[in-house]
């Protein structure tokens, strides 16, 4: 209504289904769904939601803008929208040398409190969204490509008796960015030298 896609009287939205990290949406109308494709990167409760087709959808391909061309708002400093699976190789990192004993929600928690703790993460709360365990290797995905960065300074970290190896995955063919390991990183943390690129370093 506030940009104008639909009429202040018109419900545009019939029915709405919530998932973990999802949703799905039921438009009023086929007219009105292509409208809300535009809503796409709009900013909520501190999150940039991803508008598209469903996996499913094989109508017509319609041109839309992102919410950011539609307002003329940019986006968020360090917000990243889930638009690739190449963004999402930017955001996801290598987790080696893990034991059976070690759970998703284990790692996630450690690791993430790790890098909070001295200020890898570019806003508050765990950068870690998700992590996948498959026996001695998991792989963890960060909220912005930054975060994933700054996670590589994580590399050697002890956890239950093993040192982690944090990497790129094999995937990956971005820039290869300069970083520490764990013991090189607290010790300037420490001593206060740590500067990174989102705490206005070099």
């Amino acid at each position: 209504r506030r940009v104008g896609l639909c009429q202040s009287h018109e419900t545009p939205v019939t029915v709405s289904r919530v998932n973990q990290k999802f949703a799905f949406i039921e438009c009023r109308d086929a007219e009105m769904a292509n409208k809300a494709l535009n809503m796409n990167g709009v900013p909520f409760l501190g999150a940039i939601l991803k508008v598209s087709r469903p996996s499913k959808y094989e109508g017509p391909m319609i041109p839309a803008r992102t919410w950011q061309e539609l307002t003329g708002q940019s986006l968020p400093q360090d917000a990243v929208m889930d638009s690739s699976a190449e963004q999402k190789l930017q955001k996801e990192l290598f987790v080696g040398n893990t034991t059976p004993e070690m759970t998703g929600q284990m790692i996630t928690e450690f690791l993430g409190n790790a890098m909070m703790q001295v200020g890898l993460n570019v806003m508050p709360g765990n950068p870690i969204t998700a992590c996948r365990v498959s026996g001695k290797f998991a792989f963890i995905e960060l909220r912005t490509p930054q975060e994933a960065t700054n996670a590589l300074n994580l590399n050697n970290i002890p956890f239950m008796g093993a040192s982690l190896r944090v990497s790129r995955p094999s995937k990956y063919n971005g820039p290869i960015e300069a970083h520490g390991n764990w013991e090189d990183i607290l010790a300037k943390y420490m001593s206060g030298e740590l500067q990174l690129p989102s705490q206005g370093g070099a």
